[in-house]
């Protein structure tokens, strides 16, 4: 079961890795560097959405916790009005390999259900 306050979300709004918003974010502002990273995966191809959160630290610790931090994304979002916190993995080019991508990662994260949902999912949920 997903621990209190995180549950998967559709609502994404910003993208970073895990690790450098761990690390204060690098040299170009955090909402850029997820856009780009986002715009940048084919509609088409699909990631794996591993923990969503009210806090910011609990997705980053988890990552941390799970060596995702290097790979996994963050993404930042309002849920009913409240910071939304979500940490993606991978760009796999067809549903089968994102559920491989799953059977590889470690107990601890797929303890929470991650599930599948294309980069098209993702962006949809952008504000305008």
């Amino acid at each position: 079961p997903a621990p209190s306050g995180a549950a998967p979300s559709e609502e994404a709004a910003e993208a970073q890795p895990a690790g450098d918003a761990a690390a204060g974010g690098g040299t170009e502002d955090e909402p850029t560097a997820a856009r780009r990273w986002l715009s940048a995966r084919q509609a088409d191809h699909y990631t794996v959405q591993l923990l969503a959160a009210t806090q910011r630290d609990t997705v980053l610790r988890f990552a941390q916790e799970n060596g995702l931090a290097e790979a996994g994304r963050l993404l930042e979002t309002e849920r009913k009005g409240e910071p939304w916190y979500v940490l993606l993995h991978g760009d796999h080019p067809s549903r089968e390999e994102a559920y491989a991508a799953i059977d590889e990662l470690p107990a601890a994260a797929r303890e929470h259900g991650p599930w599948v949902r294309t980069f098209e999912s993702v962006r949809d949920d952008l504000p305008e």
